[in-house]
């Protein structure tokens, strides 16, 4: 985990159960910057629901992350949750017309959960976001295809990105 701050984007793969979300969600904690800090916070999946479940509940679970767990608030349905101080915006990712979502923002740090079934071009407009100095972007994803755009165009990609990829047996 450790190790995931030194990228710009840090991307977690591998088998259902096999412990990538309980440990992005941590380094999402590490790498919350500063309260006064410049550009805002995201964390996006497909839709808001499955946001809620895989990410915003896990990270409000005592036992996994103690007082941190206690500084995660969030209305079920709200498209916005604080988180250690910070506001965090929730946006599902769907369809093609998601990448509007994004326009217009500057980002500091996003999580996108299930990188794999978000569009191409969400993907692709939330780097392009995440332009305050420092910005990242922690992932996780199940396998997919050895064709999907995201290992072909980033993982198979890594020595020539600013990314880190870990992958969960």
């Amino acid at each position: 985990i450790a190790e995931a701050g030194g990228h710009r984007i840090s991307l977690w793969s591998g088998a259902v159960r096999s412990g990538k979300t309980i440990s992005s969600i941590y380094a999402f904690f590490m790498a919350l910057p500063p309260i006064d800090s410049p550009g805002v916070i995201i964390i996006a999946g497909r839709t808001l629901q499955t946001i809620e479940r895989n990410v915003i509940e896990p990270m409000q679970n005592e036992q996994l992350y103690g007082d941190l767990a206690r500084r995660v608030v969030h209305t079920r349905g709200s498209s916005v949750a604080t988180v250690c101080g910070r506001t965090v915006h929730l946006i599902g990712a769907n369809d093609a017309r998601s990448e509007g979502k994004l326009r217009g923002v500057t980002a500091s740090l996003a999580m996108i959960d299930e990188a794999t079934l978000v569009p191409e071009g969400f993907f692709t407009q939330m780097l392009a976001r995440l332009s305050v100095p420092g910005a990242r972007l922690i992932c996780t994803t199940n396998p997919d295809s050895p064709a999907h755009w995201l290992k072909a165009k980033f993982i198979d990609r890594k020595g020539e990105l600013d990314l880190g990829h870990w992958h969960f047996m």
